[in-house]
């Protein structure tokens, strides 16, 4: 390691991800300057001499039904993680993506089931709008 655009004396940055634009995220834990936040690809590749990978299987990684959930219902991250962590996410998920007037009301009162109250109550006036 050795000086270059993130660090003067070689020193352990963060690149965790890329943006829209396909830029690198890099969290730089010595720098406060904007500028230093993301960077082309290949000026970052050009400068880093070891890299470390670090997979978090599953992490963030959404179910295309997921998406489309918070988008038609617009629940908050926490009902989204905690109607995700639901063991049959993938079959709630379809079946809330129906026609509202096609779900019955056994299928209704499952849902507030598996949901505690909080949460369970959200999805219910939300499902029944």
């Amino acid at each position: 390691m050795g000086k270059g655009n993130w660090t003067r004396s070689g020193h352990f940055i963060l690149w965790y991800g890329l943006d829209d634009r396909g830029r690198a995220l890099i969290n730089d834990p010595y720098s406060t300057k904007a500028e230093r936040t993301c960077a082309d690809l290949s000026l970052l590749q050009s400068q880093v001499k070891y890299y470390f990978l670090i997979d978090v299987a599953g992490c963030q990684n959404h179910s295309e039904n997921y998406n489309k959930i918070q988008a038609k219902y617009g629940f908050d991250s926490n009902t989204m993680e905690y109607l995700e962590s639901y063991q049959y996410a993938d079959s709630l998920f379809a079946l809330m993506l129906q026609d509202n007037k096609n779900l019955h009301k056994y299928q209704l009162n499952t849902i507030l089931y598996i949901l505690d109250y909080q949460y369970g109550k959200q999805v219910f006036e939300k499902l029944n709008k």
